[in-house]
């Protein structure tokens, strides 16, 4: 089923569709939607300025961004594409990174670049360095590949990160991550903490006490999730969001308060033979951008239908102006 062009479109739009029967359809519409916040306002960007919608995966920054029109996708993910900055600009040694919205919410200690050395009383991290700007990628993360007994040991969930290891043969001047939970803050090499990823890693899963029950919960919880761009404590139904994405230690400046829209750009009205629907488009990735205060929204929804050739077929976007 094709999507009506609309020349005056507001927005880029897209749908796809698939079989999943030998009847059986599924069509998922997608709109992509960008603005710059003035004050507690959204403000529609040129056109010029549109994000596409993605209907390939896309690398942005430090972001995966998945395919739009896959209908797989069922949960709301937020990415903040920014770097931790100090208040001013001033160098500090150590600064709290925080992302909320609604029941949502993300922190993360930053350091600066800090080592392993040996001393009297063993293996000991030297002080964090001032820093005015650090990025929040997952190589600054928990993580690494270890070696052990000459093997190379990859962590499971960040192997691009730092700080894993296995013994102390490489140990000497070898870097602690940046970024950190607070409530797992590393005062050991044997330490053992989940990644504080910004972005997706590898692997999403977390530990586990390696027994099959508690392997196979943690699957079926996450298994939602396993389409999302975001990570899971970014990600969530629609329902969990809040009005504004609050971000803190992304900016020099301050806090930063980003509104989101109050209500879908369209809703996507449909005719099968004859038979008739309208759907409402639903949030499904948050795109927030500190340097710029810009937010990208990427709106869907997906219908099944089924599928008889000699039924007249029609899709349009009734369009809310911006």
């Amino acid at each position: 089923m094709k999507l009506t062009a609309d020349p005056a479109a507001p927005w880029p739009a897209a749908a796809a569709s698939a079989s999943t029967t030998d009847r059986e359809m599924i069509t998922t519409v997608a709109v992509t939607t960008t603005w710059r916040v003035e004050g507690k306002r959204l403000v529609a960007v040129p056109a010029a300025e549109h994000w596409p919608v993605t209907t390939e995966p896309l690398i942005v920054g430090a972001a995966h961004l998945g395919v739009d029109l896959d209908h797989r996708r069922v949960l709301t993910d937020l990415l903040v594409l920014g770097e931790a900055r100090t208040p001013g600009g001033r160098p500090l040694p150590k600064l709290v990174v925080r992302a909320a919205c609604g029941q949502l919410t993300h922190q993360t200690t930053v350091f600066g670049d800090r080592h392993w050395h040996r001393g009297l009383l063993g293996w000991r991290m030297s002080e964090p360095l001032p820093f005015a700007t650090l990025p929040l990628t997952n190589d600054r993360a928990f993580g690494g590949v270890a070696v052990l007994d000459g093997e190379a040991a990859p962590h499971p969930t960040n192997p691009i990160g730092r700080g894993f290891h296995l013994s102390t043969a490489a140990l000497r001047d070898a870097p602690l991550p940046n970024l950190e939970r607070p409530d797992q803050l590393i005062t050991a090499w044997t330490d053992r903490p989940i990644p504080a990823l910004w972005y997706k890693g590898h692997a999403m899963l977390p530990p586990t006490d390696g027994t099959a029950g508690d392997v196979t919960a943690a699957i079926a919880a996450l298994t939602p999730q396993l389409f999302s761009d975001a990570i899971p404590a970014l990600c969530a139904p629609w329902s969990a969001f809040g009005r504004e994405v609050l971000l803190e230690g992304f900016l020099a400046s301050g806090p930063l308060s980003l509104p989101l829209p109050t209500a879908p750009p369209a809703s996507v009205r449909v005719q099968i033979g004859n038979h008739r629907s309208r759907f409402t488009l639903i949030p499904r990735r948050i795109v927030a951008l500190p340097g710029p205060a810009a937010l990208v929204v990427t709106w869907a929804t997906s219908f099944r239908w089924l599928f008889n050739p000699l039924d007249a077929r029609a899709m349009s976007l009734d369009w809310n102006r911006p």
